[in-house]
């Protein structure tokens, strides 16, 4: 059992504070969480609002047994909730953020002794970026060399080993990404992205298929190479699309500043003018030499 201190603003403007027992029947919902008395003495309880940190605050003070409770590793956490049903708090929201507040602190020496939130916020930010900058950066990258680099703007005899380049660096990178997601999914086993954690298997799965591909790639004299490379372009194009899509809902389900969604969407953007820019100008080239060789 635990015990916690909730308040609550009213839409008249007035604010309220009470004590409340967290029990398993309130956590099933089984028992409704009111106002109860905790079994532990508080000298002062109230909440107010600060102007200048822009925030709603719960001051109280708390008289603990020292029999009972050791004060050297005390769990705490808050929450923020939308509703509540006269004093009976509703649900709070079940983002990542809700899920990770939550600390320990030694009372005796008032210091946190574990920042287990912020390390796995870290972590996150790092898969965030690693996936962003592998799968969503370099994989494109490599189709966009693939391509067009074998003859706009001038035939490159070094294409397929840059075009190899990109996606093998794209395919460690985002490798290393999605083995860090997997460890942020079972270390943070209080919530589930089902949708996110498939989307990254599928594309950690065909991108491995893709680079089996410079090994098991036919021959261009064999008679099936054509439908081979259309295979090869269809799973390529397919996990990009997979690839864009769930590096927007990471992006949603992370909820990091605005910038990082406009950031990838400036990559996306410089990345696709490119290819139009090439696919512009390599038909422009195409109907002139096609118009040359008719007039010839």
């Amino acid at each position: 059992m635990s015990w916690g201190v909730i308040g609550v603003k009213h839409k008249n403007g007035t604010y309220e504070c009470h004590k409340y027992n967290v029990t398993a029947m309130t956590k099933s919902r089984r028992c409704p969480l009111v106002p109860a008395d905790v079994g532990v003495e508080f000298s002062r309880c109230e909440m107010y609002y600060d102007p200048g940190l822009e925030y709603h605050l719960i001051v109280t003070a708390v008289v603990l047994p020292e029999k009972k409770f050791n004060s050297s590793e005390t769990y705490v956490v808050w929450q923020i909730g939308e509703e509540i049903n006269g004093n009976e708090p509703l649900m709070h929201p079940k983002s990542i953020n809700n899920f990770d507040s939550t600390e320990t602190i030694d009372l005796d020496s008032t210091q946190i002794i574990s920042y287990t939130r912020h390390q796995r916020s870290r972590l996150r930010i790092v898969h965030g970026i690693v996936n962003i900058v592998g799968w969503g950066t370099l994989l494109p990258s490599g189709v966009i060399v693939s391509r067009y680099m074998r003859i706009f703007p001038k035939p490159c005899k070094n294409w397929y080993d840059i075009h190899v380049t990109c996606q093998t660096s794209g395919y460690i990178i985002g490798s290393a990404g999605w083995a860090l997601g997997l460890w942020l999914g079972k270390a943070s086993h209080n919530y589930k992205f089902n949708i996110h954690n498939t989307a990254g298997l599928l594309i950690f799965i065909f991108a491995t298929i893709q680079m089996l591909a410079w090994r098991l790639r036919p021959h261009p004299s064999y008679g099936y190479r054509m439908y081979w490379n259309m295979y090869h372009h269809f799973l390529g194009y397919s996990i990009l699309a997979l690839v864009f899509f769930n590096i927007f809902l990471g992006i949603k389900i992370l909820k990091p500043e605005h910038v990082w969604k406009w950031a990838y969407i400036g990559v996306l953007g410089a990345l696709g003018s490119l290819a139009l820019a090439f696919e512009f100008f390599g038909r422009i080239k195409f109907l002139t030499q096609n118009s040359s060789s008719k007039q010839g």
